[in-house]
């Protein structure tokens, strides 16, 4: 495998997946796959998201890096993952978050 691309999963109109490559954009030396999928986020959340982008352009980090690098870091944190979630969902729902 070459070590200069990205391997995606994608899924065509008929529900199918199939495997896509891409030149990494900002390194070589990525490994393992990477599925893309689209998320829906209020403007508020995107403000902030942009803004931690902004505030780190000597990286030269895309929304999506910076996003993914949130989520990496909640997932390795020691708590309880479906709780939490479930807890932060309901919360939202509420308004209090």
């Amino acid at each position: 495998m070459n070590k200069n691309v990205n391997w995606q999963t994608n899924h065509d109109p008929a529900g199918r997946e199939k495997e896509i490559s891409r030149p990494c954009t900002r390194c070589t030396d990525m490994t393992g796959r990477k599925i893309k999928f689209g998320v829906s986020l209020d403007q508020k959340t995107v403000d902030k998201i942009n803004g931690i982008v902004e505030g780190s352009s000597d990286l030269r980090a895309t929304r999506s890096e910076t996003i993914e690098a949130i989520l990496t870091a909640y997932f390795r944190s020691q708590i309880k993952h479906n709780e939490k979630a479930r807890e932060l969902i309901i919360a939202r729902r509420k308004g209090l978050l």
